[in-house]
């Protein structure tokens, strides 16, 4: 991969902002955001790195997961397609692959490095920047293992009132559907993050509040990630942030709506968890409200 192609990993719980914050990063002229999660790097290829994993049946994996997909609506919609078929024609992957799978006999992690940096390569050959912003939430899980493959990357972690976020998962078709179960699956996957990342060097990482980027302080905390980011402003990112994030786009004190009972359970098992946190040294995210 040229020394001028950049990763960035966004990292989140889910429901804290990761997709949003890559939406308005790919505004910027000198960013290329990919418009959906890769997913194949934290759920594959680093176990073939690391000797865990077969490279063959990893290659066979990505044709029948990471490829082709589509993202539909609740009602099955197809709202957009995505994969690695957005990126490269059948044979040429066939043939990124085929060498991946033979170099790995030898080398398992430098062939891992090498097909993440031919994909991100193509990203950005097709993008409008450099840098290329990769959003999947299980990045901040994984983010120490990712920065032993990647020396080169940086990492933006977006935090969030885990009571809001719960509250944004219960609705999914992801994670529980009732609140405070989907807060204490919140809570193994902010402690989880927030472990990995200390791992990576600081110089490499930064860590903002959503609530920090919604609310008034937002056009200084872009500053600080524009800044963290080695890139200069942008009217269309400035314009992005002005128009599309404000506390209420951002849902916040969303758990404040929902039924009396489910409010004042979920409300004290948010103080349980930051006891919990906070016996362990995790901080916790700012609380909306």
């Amino acid at each position: 991969m040229p020394a001028d192609v950049r990763p960035v990993f966004v990292c989140g719980t889910g429901r804290s902002g990761t997709s949003v914050l890559a939406r308005m990063l790919g505004w910027h002229a000198g960013i290329t955001s990919i418009p959906f999660e890769l997913r194949f790097h934290v759920a594959g290829l680093l176990d073939v790195a690391e000797g865990t994993a077969s490279a063959a049946d990893f290659a066979a994996k990505v044709w029948r997961r990471w490829y082709r997909g589509e993202m539909t609506s609740p009602s099955g919609e197809v709202k957009r397609t995505r994969g690695l078929g957005e990126f490269f024609e059948a044979p040429e992957l066939e043939d990124l692959l085929a060498g991946f799978v033979v170099e790995a006999g030898t080398d398992a992690h430098g062939a891992a490095r090498c097909l993440m940096r031919s994909v991100l390569e193509r990203v950005a050959d097709l993008g409008t920047g450099r840098l290329v912003v990769e959003h999947s939430p299980a990045n901040g899980r994984v983010a120490d293992r990712l920065a032993r493959l990647l020396p080169e990357a940086r990492f933006v972690a977006v935090v969030r009132d885990g009571r809001d976020a719960a509250a944004s998962i219960a609705t999914r078709r992801f994670g529980p559907d009732d609140p405070v179960d989907a807060l204490w699956w919140w809570a193994d996957r902010h402690r989880e993050t927030t472990v990995c990342l200390r791992v990576v060097p600081a110089d490499r990482v930064l860590t903002m509040d959503l609530l920090d980027l919604v609310g008034s302080t937002g056009d200084a905390t872009l500053d600080r990630l524009l800044g963290f980011l080695g890139v200069g402003d942008d009217p269309y990112v400035r314009g992005y942030l002005h128009e599309a994030m404000s506390p209420e786009a951002a849902s916040v004190a969303r758990w404040r709506r929902l039924s009396p009972g489910v409010r004042a359970a979920i409300d004290a098992a948010y103080r349980e968890i930051t006891e919990w946190c906070e016996s362990d040294g995790i901080p916790m995210p700012r609380p909306g409200s």
